[in-house]
């Protein structure tokens, strides 16, 4: 019985010292959204998230600095419980960035991805009421940044879950006759009901559009990079 726990205390002893953590190299990770329009207020009340997906690749060097380049797709649709008529369309926008941020793992599993995403964005508006005026889209183009921070954990030495949030800053600012002109005689404000037209003026419409993104994101580390504990300085 003694020898027996002994044989069990020692292997747990050996998993113990070959146990291995991910040390962050060059990485694939495509991560997947859910936007959430905040601010400005006819973005905000008028378009709804749908989705937003990011394939990007990083390199993490040894001191934790990380350095990415990868591109973005998010699209909107348009709230039909905040226009008074239906007005079918969305927005699409597809953004390429470089990014700049820390990865590490802190323990054997647990990691934090910290940075920056910032690019040139392309957006294009489409809907029935442009159409009807003889415009295919709309486009508006602008810098995009967005800070972002992921919590990870790791399921082996070469792959990672992750879960993501975000806040994008888009370099435009929506307004209601963006989907077509007269389209602000058919949104509803939030502080009315569904048959009143919602008011928005200059004041409403002066702030850029922005977003908060939560989703889930999967790495994988092409070298499969470990560090042992007993040659690990930390």
């Amino acid at each position: 019985m003694r020898r027996s726990i002994l044989m069990v205390v020692f292997c747990l002893g050996i998993a113990k010292v070959f146990s291995q953590k991910i040390d962050p190299d060059d990485s694939f990770t495509f991560e997947i959204c859910l936007p959430n329009s905040i601010a400005n207020k006819p973005f905000r009340e008028i378009m709804q998230g749908v989705v937003s997906f990011s394939p990007y690749y990083q390199y993490t060097l040894k001191n934790t600095l990380s350095f990415g380049v990868g591109v973005n797709y998010s699209y909107f649709n348009i709230n039909q419980f905040r226009v008074t008529q239906k007005i079918f369309g969305g927005m699409h926008q597809g953004v390429s960035y470089l990014k700049v941020g820390h990865e590490k793992f802190w323990t054997e599993r647990l990691g934090t991805d910290i940075g920056v995403k910032m690019g040139y964005s392309e957006t294009f508006v489409i809907s029935d009421l442009l159409k009807s005026q003889n415009v295919m889209f709309r486009r508006m183009n602008g810098v995009f940044i967005e800070p972002t921070i992921a919590f990870v954990i790791s399921s082996d030495v070469n792959s990672s879950y992750r879960f993501v949030v975000g806040f994008p800053f888009y370099n435009f600012k929506f307004q209601p006759w963006t989907l077509g002109e007269g389209s602000w005689a058919y949104a509803t404000s939030s502080e009315g009901d569904n048959n009143t037209p919602g008011v928005y003026d200059e004041s409403t419409t002066k702030s850029q559009a922005r977003s908060f993104t939560l989703g889930f994101g999967y790495t994988y580390y092409f070298n499969g990079k470990k560090s042992e504990p007993w040659l690990d300085s930390e």
